[in-house]
């Protein structure tokens, strides 16, 4: 170890077992509750009057309020990516809600936390948070289990569930643990304040003015019960308790409605609320400028624990006991319009009061005598201006990962599950590393093409297709470049039965982005629906060359085979599928007729009988059944399933 470290490390150990003596003899629990979109100026807390959230607000009277608690990015999985190892964006390497997952060599809070014995449990509001993204690592329970069956018919409330029952499972888990022999860390994840604002009643109705306050308070009210909760089964005062929120939400400041695209206050300055155990922890207030960064470094600090690995954060144990905290700078980035759009990306570095913001147009803010970010002062300020690029460029530089970042398995579920949350996931096929951000569309330059954009996706979304296409046109005739409409066009047409003007559409997507797996299953399957077998078996070996795990082209391919007489190649590539995916239908039923076709007539009942139980409503399984249970003499089987099969087909759909 080097000698330079053994002062720093003395002052930490000192500090933080001086603090966790006088708290408690015990190791605290830790709860970690995140609110996703949650603007900090929209709580009680923090002075708005318009909403009421008595419970956050009662706990932020015991706790210390951060008040400039800065988020590292406006998008959901990246940012808890950054929650939960204490490293920005640009180190663990995630910068979209599709198409990255956490690499298993960043080490999490809940692996920590494990090693030290901890029992670890996780409980998320959103399929962005599922499993599959890499942020379980560490947690014994990871409650996600989103049930993605359905695929083209996906509704969102299944791919995203209420606070109360996210909190309930929580709730469940604490309550079964042995927080006297074993200590707790739980992250409970509150998904609802993010659109579309649905608030339950009496919350609908009472902020039916403003929907995003109205699930803002439900979810307050959820905390309260899961708070008195704590305090029944006496842990309340046990344990370390924070809240925050990955992100805020652009209610029309700067043109953007939600988040993601932009970089300004109302999306990336979020609360930050810590209830610690003892008497030492008075409340109070901070005003000084954190990052959520630094949330699992100072969880370390307060248990006395050594970070093991790297964490780019700061432990705040200082600021927690009243005491002036280090001075620290924010970093802020959002490569969303570069990955979706090809334009540029956004990074920022906070230096209080100032703001910069890097783009092919750069801006600088002082917050604290413009905090809605109305003023440019680059040209006035241009000395500081340069010398806050100057510490951006060398804190990027310093922070840079150093490893490639893992890439996750964007199959057919996974897509379809992001864009019913409202998620744009065909990228623009622009790599982070490629291009220099000034020879692209500065973001503020495109937003009008950016709002009509992401709400014709919606328009898709609710099967309003018509408008969705002249809308997609309208677009167009503005911005020519925006060529990534194309695909999501041609989706439109496929799904009013126009595949000739779906094939012409994504053709053109496939001039700009020939590198996208579902663009080209989605032409296949146009193909497929107008007979044109030669061209859709085309489309669907391209995108498993693109994409080897794409099992539903796998499974047009079997479909389009069985239709020309190709059994054995059909059955091969259907035997293929059920290895990963035992329970897919489509690929069970051509089992089925493949097996029938080549006479293996006890192989093809076998798979056609566990079609029927994935899906007991499709009529032409009980059809082929009927004929091979017939086929074989079994006239008692075959009649049954034949009156099943002709009611099917009679009862409207």
């Amino acid at each position: 170890m080097s000698r330079k470290l053994y002062p720093i490390l003395a002052i930490w150990l000192l500090t933080a077992t001086a603090i966790i003596a006088a708290a408690d003899e015990r190791t605290p629990n830790v709860l970690l509750i995140t609110i996703d979109t949650l603007r900090a100026d929209h709580l009680g807390a923090y002075g708005y009057s318009q909403i009421e959230t008595p419970n956050l607000d009662r706990l932020a009277s015991e706790a210390m309020v951060f008040e400039r608690a800065i988020s590292p990015v406006p998008l959901t999985l990246p940012s808890h990516a950054s929650i939960l190892t204490g490293v920005y964006p640009l180190y663990h390497g995630i910068r979209d809600n599709a198409g990255f997952v956490l690499g298993a060599q960043h080490v999490t809070l809940a692996e920590i936390l494990k090693e030290q014995g901890y029992a670890t449990g996780a409980f998320v509001g959103s399929f962005i948070l599922d499993s599959r993204f890499g942020l379980d690592q560490g947690f014994d329970t990871y409650f996600s289990d989103f049930e993605l069956t359905g695929l083209d018919t996906i509704a969102p409330g299944l791919i995203q569930r209420p606070a109360g029952e996210v909190a309930e499972k929580a709730m469940e888990w604490i309550s079964a643990q042995k927080p006297e022999k074993k200590p707790f860390f739980c992250w409970a994840h509150f998904y609802d304040p993010h659109a579309p604002y649905e608030p339950p009643e009496p919350f609908a109705t009472r902020y039916s003015s403003s929907l995003y306050d109205g699930e803002i308070a439900y979810v307050d009210h959820v905390i309260g019960d899961f708070l008195d909760s704590l305090k029944r089964q006496g842990l309340y005062e046990k344990t370390v308790i924070i809240v925050t929120s990955d992100h805020g939400e652009s209610l029309g400041e700067h043109v953007e409605k939600t988040h993601g695209y932009f970089i300004y206050e109302s999306t990336q300055l979020v609360p930050l609320i810590w209830k610690s155990p003892g008497k030492r922890y008075g409340p109070g207030k901070a005003s000084g400028t954190v990052r959520l960064i630094d949330i699992a470094p100072t969880i370390l600090q307060q248990l006395r624990i050594r970070p093991p690995g790297v964490m780019q954060g700061t432990g705040l144990v200082r600021v927690l006991l009243g005491r002036p905290g280090p001075e620290v700078q924010a970093y802020a980035e959002s490569y969303y319009s570069r990955l979706q759009f090809g334009w540029s990306e956004l990074r920022s570095l906070y230096r209080f009061p100032y703001k910069y913001i890097e783009a092919p147009r750069p801006e600088l803010y002082n917050l604290e005598t413009d905090p809605n970010e109305e003023l440019n002062l680059i040209e006035s300020r241009q000395s500081i201006a340069n010398s806050l690029r100057d510490q951006l460029m060398e804190l990027i530089a310093r922070y840079s990962p150093t490893t490639e970042v893992e890439q996750a398995e964007m199959d057919a579920e996974t897509a379809a599950a992001l864009a019913s949350l409202g998620y744009i996931t065909l990228s623009a096929g622009t790599s982070v590393g490629e291009n220099s951000y000034l020879d692209l569309p500065d973001p503020k330059d495109k937003v009008s093409v950016y709002v009509e954009t992401t709400e014709t996706y919606s328009l898709i979304r609710k099967g309003k297709y018509p408008e969705a296409i002249r809308s997609f046109e309208r677009i167009l005739r503005e911005d020519p470049t925006a060529t990534f409409v194309y695909h999501s066009m041609g989706t439109a047409y496929s799904k009013m039965g126009r595949d000739k003007e779906a094939v012409e559409a994504f053709l053109k997507a496939a001039e700009a982005f020939p590198s996208d797996a579902t663009l080209f299953f989605n032409m296949g399957s146009s193909y497929l629906r107008l007979a044109d077998w030669e061209n859709a078996e085309k489309c669907f070996n391209k995108t498993l060359d693109l994409d080897p795990t794409h099992f539903r082209a796998r499974g047009n391919l079997a479909s389009l085979w069985l239709q020309q007489s190709r059994f054995a190649e059909a059955l091969d590539a259907s035997l293929s599928i059920l290895q990963k995916h035992p329970a897919y239908e489509v690929a069970l039923f051509d089992a089925g007729v493949a097996s029938a076709a080549l006479g293996k007539d006890k192989a093809a009942i076998e798979y056609l009988e566990k079609a029927r139980q994935v899906n007991p409503q499709n009529s032409r399984t009980y059809q082929y059944l009927a004929q091979l249970y017939d086929g074989i003499g079994d006239s008692e089987k075959a009649e049954e399933y034949l009156a099943t099969a002709k009611a099917l087909s009679a009862s409207p759909r």
